[in-house]
């Protein structure tokens, strides 16, 4: 992995802005950006940004090791093309979080385009998620799609997405991984060429997905140690709630993994891959997927952690009855 000239002049570009942005917001006391400097995953991650050439290489040489390990994995020569797009959409899926758009005015430190948010934090916005995808892409040998550029519409407010072109068909495709939610729709509506959205375009099929998928969840499960032990699904869920807390930046509960911010569902996920117990997840609009539905002595359980914080009550005092038959 060959980095250029350029690309290390654009992340240390990205570095002093997102020091611009922090440095702006250290006179401000509102709720959120104070649970920021409380928390230490977010304490950590805010104090790389203080203009210093040594915290600057720092956070340059962690991003870096980032994209090398993530390469090595899911971008290799040992995976086509669309199957490294696949791995990449379903390991954003799983380890980084899609962060709600929030007013450039009101939290100019969440709507900022800092691919470090993404990388190192586990969760960022469109344009967070879209220029860490597009690094990915770039180092990783992907020859059919041409160069991938950083493309920017209007939906009511500005979202980033990533665009290439079929060097067969000359047609143009975008990669949009906040819209990608594991399932066949939502990789329809996630792979794009110009106006057509069919997966057929792509030669990706509904297989293809779940062999990305089990790629990436046998990493996470090896990475964060969970075993295939004989322990009961409930009894992990309920750790994990009592594990978690409510942040104000998903309106969410997340725990911490690896050093980076998770939503619990995806943890949940994890536990089931590790324990081969089959699940299914219930697609929305929210990117999140918390919702699980797991088969179990011919029982169908469902999942809800989304729920588990949708009010005040909750957030302050985890209930432990959140598994519906």
């Amino acid at each position: 992995m060959i980095l250029t000239e350029e690309f290390l002049e654009e992340l240390v570009s990205d570095y002093y802005l997102q020091c611009e942005i922090l440095s702006n917001e250290n006179d401000q006391n509102d709720e959120l950006f104070e649970s920021f400097r409380n928390d230490s995953i977010y304490s950590k991650y805010y104090s790389y940004f203080d203009f210093s050439d040594h915290n600057r290489d720092e956070v340059i040489s962690l991003y870096v090791m980032e994209l090398k390990k993530i390469i090595s994995e899911f971008g290799n020569d040992s995976f086509s093309d669309d199957e490294k797009i696949l791995n990449y959409l379903e390991y954003f899926r799983l380890f980084v979080s899609y962060l709600p758009y929030k007013s450039s005015t009101d939290y100019p430190y969440l709507s900022n385009e800092s691919r470090y948010m993404s990388s190192l934090l586990g969760h960022g916005t469109c344009i967070s998620q879209a220029y860490f995808l597009r690094d990915l892409l770039k180092y990783s040998n992907i020859k059919k799609y041409g160069e991938f550029n950083i493309t920017e519409t209007n939906i009511g407010h500005s979202h980033t997405f990533i665009s290439g072109k079929d060097m067969m068909s000359g047609d143009n495709i975008f990669i949009d991984p906040v819209l990608y939610r594991g399932s066949v729709i939502s990789l329809e509506q996630t792979l794009r060429r110009d106006n057509a959205r069919h997966l057929s375009d792509f030669f990706i099929d509904e297989s293809q997905i779940f062999d990305a998928r089990n790629r990436v969840l046998s990493y996470g499960v090896f990475k964060c140690g969970f075993n295939n032990s004989e322990e009961d699904i409930n009894e992990i869920s309920n750790s994990l709630l009592d594990a978690s807390c409510f942040d104000a930046c998903f309106n969410s509960g997340c725990t911490s993994v690896l050093g980076k911010k998770m939503d619990i569902g995806k943890v949940f996920e994890m536990y089931c891959y590790a324990l081969n117990i089959n699940y299914n997840f219930i697609c929305s609009e929210d990117r999140r997927n918390a919702v699980y539905s797991i088969y179990n002595n011919d029982t169908v359980h469902q999942y809800d952690f989304r729920s588990m914080f949708c009010n005040e009550s909750i957030r302050r005092r985890h209930s432990s009855k959140y598994c519906a038959k």
